[in-house]
């Protein structure tokens, strides 16, 4: 992992087309401006993980009702 220290309106590039600029440093908030193409998807981790959670509830749901329904006809 590259760890980098920047200050309020400096820059970090990304290959040629992708630039990640510090915006404001609040506390323990960092916000950051990211300029990319549009067909770049852009996710926060945790959304990612948050989906990932979801799914895994979701698959015990649908396991549960499959073993319930398949003790109602046994």
């Amino acid at each position: 992992m590259l760890v980098l220290t920047r200050k309020t309106e400096q820059k970090i590039r990304i290959g040629k087309n992708i630039t990640i600029t510090v915006l404001r440093v609040q506390g323990d908030s960092v916000s950051i401006g990211i300029d990319a193409p549009e067909e770049l998807k852009i996710i926060r981790n945790e959304l990612i993980l948050d989906d990932l959670e979801d799914n895994v509830v979701r698959a015990n749901r649908k396991s549960a009702i499959i073993r319930k329904n398949k003790n109602k006809n046994s």
